[in-house]
């Protein structure tokens, strides 16, 4: 492949971004550093989305679109509707703490006219989705809440449903850990076969236990996020970020 040369407005800790079917989806966001927590962490000039055709040659360009003083870490899903583009993603409020807003992105193409705003007002961060659907419009995303303490710790797993992408959602499951349990990144498990129901599948969500210093993976149904088994971790394993699942 061709390298493409992108400027960006500053130098920034760029730390997800986005494809579709047929674009990359860039996140110009001032973001200064993943390590200085205090003042400075973001400053606060422009913010915009980059839109790249994915095949494109080496003289291809960003089309860039302006949006407000936005700042994200992780991405839900971007897709395609005609001729838009709508990014769902984690917007990041206060890094110290760890607090982000599921927020939206309704980029136009041919207009050049960004719709954005918030799809829920409650504390998140490491929401995921089903991986088959990356690119894809999906309706489900298995997002991590966060507790009311002082940082990175989630109590309670909700399940969103975000319907036809009309900006309207709504929280399937809300499902609350045990007292001085935090879980971690959720992720889906695709239940094995073909034609599969996009939550047809399992939520694995690694759990430490604070109180009695311990571990244990949660294996709950995707469709209503029950439990379905527990499996006791034989170490302690403390309250961590990202987690993926390799089948063996």
């Amino acid at each position: 492949a061709t390298p493409i040369a992108i400027e960006l407005l500053r130098p920034e800790a760029m730390h997800d971004f986005a494809i579709t079917k047929n674009h990359s989806v860039i996140l110009d966001f001032p973001l200064r550093t993943m390590i200085k927590k205090g003042p400075g962490w973001r400053d606060e000039t422009r913010s915009r989305i980059g839109i790249l055709p994915r095949r494109a040659g080496p003289d291809a360009k960003v089309q860039w679109f302006e949006t407000s003083n936005n700042v994200c870490l992780h991405v839900v899903n971007a897709f395609e509707s005609d001729h838009k583009v709508i990014l769902v993603a984690a917007e990041l409020e206060d890094f110290v703490k760890g607090i982000a807003y599921l927020y939206r992105w309704e980029i136009n193409l041919k207009t050049g006219e960004v719709a954005e705003g918030l799809v829920d007002d409650e504390a998140m961060e490491f929401p995921r989705i089903n991986d088959q659907f990356t690119g894809v419009s999906n309706r489900y995303a298995y997002v991590p809440m966060v507790a009311d303490k002082p940082t990175f710790l989630f109590d309670r797993l909700r399940k969103y449903d975000f319907g036809d992408h009309s900006g309207q959602s709504r929280v399937v499951v809300n499902k609350n850990l045990a007292t001085d349990c935090f879980g971690s990144e959720p992720v889906f498990v695709p239940r094995p076969g073909d034609d599969r129901r996009e939550d047809d599948g399992y939520v694995l969500n690694l759990i430490h236990n604070r109180q009695e210093n311990c571990a244990f993976l949660d294996v709950l149904a995707a469709e209503n996020l029950e439990q379905l088994a527990r499996v006791e971790i034989p170490t302690r394993i403390p309250v961590g970020f990202h987690c993926a699942f390799l089948p063996a």
